[in-house]
């Protein structure tokens, strides 16, 4: 089974892909009001941009099972 991560910090993805850890996608995770209520509420967006701003970038990244030689 693949194992798979969300990274926050840029910085993240070379070490990550040094341990095997592919880049998939950026998403963002957003915050905006209700438009009733005046909740706070969050979403994730794919893209660069929400109406609210770019939010939060968190980077996916997935590992295939490496088989070890015996």
């Amino acid at each position: 089974m693949p194992a798979y991560l969300e990274s926050s910090h840029p910085q993240n993805r070379v070490i990550y892909e040094k341990m095997g850890f592919h880049y998939i996608k950026s998403i963002y995770l957003c915050r905006h009001i209700g438009k009733d209520t005046g909740v706070k509420d969050t979403a994730v967006k794919e893209g660069n941009h929400h109406e609210t701003g770019k939010g939060i970038e968190l980077e996916i990244m997935v590992r295939e099972p490496v088989v070890e030689k015996s």
